[in-house]
């Protein structure tokens, strides 16, 4: 009896052996193809990575490029004036009426607005150029609303001629953007154009490379005659 017993005993744990190494090959395979899906999916990522980066730079790329293009593009509009006027009378430009042109001197001609942060940052510089020079005068043209204008002399405190623009003057010269700062010489004629900020320095190195020049196409007449 204890021989059938044991018999029967050794049967069943043979039968759960044999389970445990078929459940114990399954787990393994199944874990070795969830190894495989995984890898799969690391080398999806890797490869959509590296295609990420290719457009990245791409785009980057044409970003930069673009960006170049619109900044030449804004210079050449800019500098477009500066051939078409330079040379000419301030006048055959419809300077407002209340613009005042101080023939014994230079006139700087400062266009601005208050909405301009760069102009604004500006005035300050002009104020002191206004002060200290005896051989130019600064005037504002605002392309602005007067109100606004107002306001902004009382602020600012400022010390030189501020006029509105007519709705002429800026577009007969061609003024894309502010702030623009003209030079018109003692003869009425426009000498340089500025584009951007100005300062003080700036504008006294302007004033005497212009002096210098005249100086030369001077003593090129008397050579001539």
């Amino acid at each position: 009896m204890e021989k059938k017993e044991d018999k029967k005993n050794g049967k069943y744990e043979e039968e759960i052996y044999t389970l445990y190494e078929e459940a114990k090959s399954k787990i393994k395979h199944e874990e070795s193809k969830h190894e495989k899906f995984l890898k799969f999916l690391n080398e999806i990522k890797r490869e959509r990575e590296k295609l990420a980066g290719k457009q990245d730079f791409k785009s980057k790329a044409l970003k930069s490029l673009l960006v170049i293009l619109f900044i030449a593009i804004g210079i050449a509009i800019m500098f477009l004036p500066e051939k078409e006027i330079v040379g000419k009378s301030i006048f055959d430009f419809e300077p407002p009426q209340n613009l005042y042109i101080d023939m014994g001197k230079y006139t700087i001609i400062n266009f601005f607005a208050s909405w301009c942060d760069t102009c604004l940052d500006e005035i300050p510089e002009l104020k002191k150029f206004s002060e200290k020079s005896t051989n130019a005068t600064v005037i504002g043209v605002a392309l602005d609303d007067e109100k606004n204008v107002k306001k902004l002399i009382e602020d600012m405190k400022i010390n030189y001629q501020v006029v509105l623009d007519n709705g002429k003057f800026s577009k007969n010269l061609g003024i894309n953007s502010i702030p623009t700062t003209l030079i018109v010489g003692p003869d009425l004629k426009i000498k340089k154009i500025l584009f951007g900020e100005v300062n003080s320095e700036r504008l006294e190195k302007a004033l005497l490379q212009i002096s210098e020049r005249e100086k030369l196409a001077e003593k090129s007449k008397i050579k001539d005659n």
